[in-house]
């Protein structure tokens, strides 16, 4: 009797658990689709001001619940490209395609941009010019993809063009604002890029980025009491952000508060310590402290690690000098007139002389030679590649390309200074 009640019981607990396990099931049936349109509209609300990361995060969640929409990923993929984060974007896309019967326009045209955002502008800007030309739907998405690419590859000519479309169409777009305050800043007119970049941070002030970017233009009209307060506001949201506590730093520094300034630092996460920036900010604290051999090594690790900072050149060189190092000292004030001698022709060359002339590989080759001196190997490669485009015989590109992989140094690059060797003797 008393085995057949516990059987007994023990069938009833299990009938319960099952109808509990079943009710469960139902419920996280149900509850799915319901979380993922909860994490769609907040991926929604964050494109409203093009906040990518957070809207990227937003759709990944959504996909746990409802991964098999082809939508969703597209949507993924376009943010995703648009965070800039572009394996997840073709991984999304990858993954749309295999889900859709078909390739849909909108798909196809995603893949256009992303390829375009990779590196084969040229490739497809033909397929997608007829959405900048006829708007429609996909036109926004068009003209915000193909400005990135653009100025990714200094077209800032034709990035204006596309600029003044997409904000014409979308007037109150934080990121088009900040593009075009982008393309001001590139141009020298900090006047402009200030008012863009203030027009977006109306329109959404906790954008972190456009405000440090906005501090720095503002720097550059030195209106450093400006500059800090930019800083606070940033700090006011997010209270350990590197970027915000080495800018007020800098700030306080400028504004002749060296005390200030070394306390600011010490709030800087150690992590974050290893930067040219704070190493050059805590090198003038030193400098300005009367610390010459203190800072010294910091100044120097900033060249290191920024080949182009003229003003930790100068102030290296005023370090030597005190320290009664002369030689080295005349050393680097040679180094420091030859980089701000590249600097300024930089400058022309990318806002004037590159546009008026288009078909010029000397241009570019002098573009390249430029960057590789200033420690930008892969922009200066670039460059000298983009000669070679232009004329294939270009001597001096495969010169420079060959001086440069032989200083390199590794088989690899072995292999492709002869190579630049090879087709330099065929050519006398």
């Amino acid at each position: 009797m008393s085995v057949w009640m516990t059987r007994r019981k023990a069938g009833r607990v299990g009938l319960v658990g099952l109808l509990l396990a079943v009710i469960a099931c139902g419920f996280w049936t149900a509850a799915k689709p319901l979380l993922a349109n909860y994490y769609q509209r907040q991926a929604a609300q964050a494109l409203e001001r093009q906040r990518y990361p957070l809207a990227l995060a937003a759709y990944q969640h959504a996909l746990r619940y409802r991964p098999d929409s082809p939508a969703l990923h597209l949507m993924t993929a376009r943010t995703a490209r648009q965070a800039g984060d572009f394996p997840t974007a073709r991984e999304h896309l990858r993954k749309c395609r295999e889900l859709q019967n078909g390739v849909s326009e909108e798909q196809q045209v995603e893949g256009y941009l992303l390829r375009a955002q990779t590196g084969e502008l040229d490739d497809v800007v033909g397929y997608l010019t007829p959405y900048v030309i006829e708007e429609g739907p996909l036109t926004p998405f068009v003209l915000e993809g193909l400005t990135r690419a653009h100025m990714a590859r200094y077209r800032t000519d034709l990035a204006w063009g596309l600029l003044a479309r997409w904000i014409e169409l979308q007037p109150t777009n934080v990121e088009a604002l900040f593009w075009r305050g982008t393309w001001h800043a590139q141009q020298q007119n900090t006047r402009s890029a200030a008012e863009d970049y203030c027009r977006a941070l109306e329109i959404d002030p906790e954008r972190i980025d456009i405000r440090l970017t906005y501090a720095e233009i503002v720097r550059a009209d030195k209106k450093f009491a400006q500059v800090a307060e930019q800083y606070r506001i940033v700090l006011q949201h997010a209270p350990q952000n590197p970027d915000a506590l080495i800018g007020l730093a800098q700030s306080s520094l400028e504004l002749g508060r060296t005390d200030d300034a070394r306390e600011q630092l010490a709030r800087v996460p150690v992590e974050h310590r290893d930067v040219p920036v704070y190493l050059w900010v805590s090198g003038m604290v030193e400098l300005r402290s009367d610390h010459p051999d203190r800072a010294e090594p910091l100044l120097r690790q900033v060249l290191e690690r920024d080949p182009r900072n003229l003003d930790a050149c100068y102030n290296l060189m005023l370090c030597l000098s005190r320290l009664g190092r002369e030689a080295e000292a005349a050393q680097m004030s040679a180094r420091f007139a030859q980089m701000e001698r590249d600097q300024k022709r930089l400058i022309e060359l990318t806002t004037r002389v590159l546009q008026a002339k288009p078909s010029d590989p000397d241009l570019r080759c002098e573009l390249g030679e430029i960057y590789i001196r200033m420690g930008l190997p892969e922009r200066g490669i670039h460059w000298l590649f983009v000669a070679l485009k232009l004329n294939p015989d270009c001597r001096r590109a495969h010169e420079r390309l060959r001086d440069y992989f032989d200083e390199a140094g590794g088989p690899e690059a072995a292999a492709k200074a002869d190579l630049h060797r090879r087709h330099l003797a065929n050519m006398r």
